[in-house]
């Protein structure tokens, strides 16, 4: 049975396609973002270690199988509950 709708099935699909594509293709920025808004957060530049820590969380994240999506979240959690973030560190005064 044909519907109304079967004419427009192909090409929705089609651009559904392009855009999950694309999606992929930009996750990678997403993971710079978060270390650019980590860098903010606990107001200073990360080290490397500190980025390789971050983007090495995301990974065992993504590797437990969860989406992109909620492992980003997770790891914009892990950003906020870090001492880097919840305190400041001050030097003394001479």
């Amino acid at each position: 049975m044909v519907t109304a709708f079967e004419p427009m099935r192909k090409p929705i699909n089609e651009r559904a396609d392009v855009f999950r594509a694309r999606l992929l293709k930009t996750e990678p920025r997403h993971i710079d973002a978060v270390l650019e808004f980590s860098s903010r957060a606990w107001r200073r530049p990360l080290s490397e270690a500190e980025q390789m820590g971050l983007r090495d969380f995301y990974q065992e994240l993504r590797d437990l199988e969860l989406d992109h999506e909620a492992a980003i979240r997770l790891t914009l959690a892990r950003t906020l509950t870090s001492p880097a973030f919840l305190y400041r560190h001050e030097e003394a005064a001479p």
